[in-house]
């Protein structure tokens, strides 16, 4: 493996895990108070551009990533929109 494909490697592993702590941190506590929601928002809309430009390339690293990116974000959006706050239901 190349170095180029090393780096290619190592963003798509980063860019698959950059929102996955704050989504275990936001499942497990039910706190997201002080998550922005425009992070949801802007994090959500620039996965799903990227997710469709994957396709139109059918570049599966591209797929993969934005995949999992945007489901991150759809997550964080939700409990944000939910209005999970730490309360217990």
């Amino acid at each position: 493996m190349d170095f180029w494909n090393i780096v290619g490697t190592l963003g798509v592993i980063f860019g698959s895990i950059q929102l996955m702590p704050q989504v275990v941190k936001s499942l497990r506590t039910r706190q997201v108070r002080d998550l922005s929601l425009g992070l949801g928002a802007i994090a959500g809309l620039s996965a799903l551009t990227w997710l469709i430009y994957g396709i139109h390339l059918q570049n599966i690293h591209v797929i993969l990533v934005n995949a999992l990116n945007l489901s991150a974000a759809t997550i964080l959006f939700v409990l944000k929109l939910r209005g999970n706050t730490g309360q217990q239901a």
